[in-house]
């Protein structure tokens, strides 16, 4: 019986030394899971900001604001997935994104947006630069 007893309480031993071992797999996976998602959802990010930074001179306001909407969007998607991140830092980007807001809310009164252009793209400069540093920072594959 005690060797039957020795038996039942290594092989619970075994169970929990693996049981412990899988999660941290799990740990790991939902780690890598949560940052390709973080990936897929910056690679929008660029996107959108490649919608933004094509604005010109001659865009209308309603070009802009259609730009603005594609960039928030993705942003918030952004903002969902890096939560799952341990040290994802969206701040500079969400600092660029607003400074874009801005530009472009600052022009919904006129036809164009010649008079926000300048800031419009200076601000997504900026926000190419933090989107890499998070690329850089995520290892995500860019193409």
């Amino acid at each position: 019986m005690t060797r039957t007893r020795s038996r039942g309480l290594s092989l619970a031993a075994v169970g929990f030394a693996l049981a412990g071992a899988l999660a941290g797999c799990s740990s790991s996976d939902s780690q890598s899971d949560a940052e390709a998602a973080a990936c897929e959802s910056l690679a929008a990010v660029e996107t959108a900001a490649d919608e933004v930074a094509a604005l010109s001179t001659s865009s209308t306001v309603d070009d802009a604001e259609a730009a603005q909407a594609s960039l928030n969007s993705a942003m918030d998607d952004l903002k969902t997935s890096a939560a799952d991140v341990s040290d994802a830092d969206t701040a500079a980007i969400e600092d660029a994104v607003d400074d874009i807001n801005a530009a472009i809310s600052g022009a919904s009164g006129s036809d164009t947006i010649a008079a926000a252009v300048d800031q419009v793209q200076a601000s997504t400069a900026a926000l190419d630069t933090a989107v890499a540093e998070m690329n850089n920072g995520l290892e995500c594959a860019t193409s």
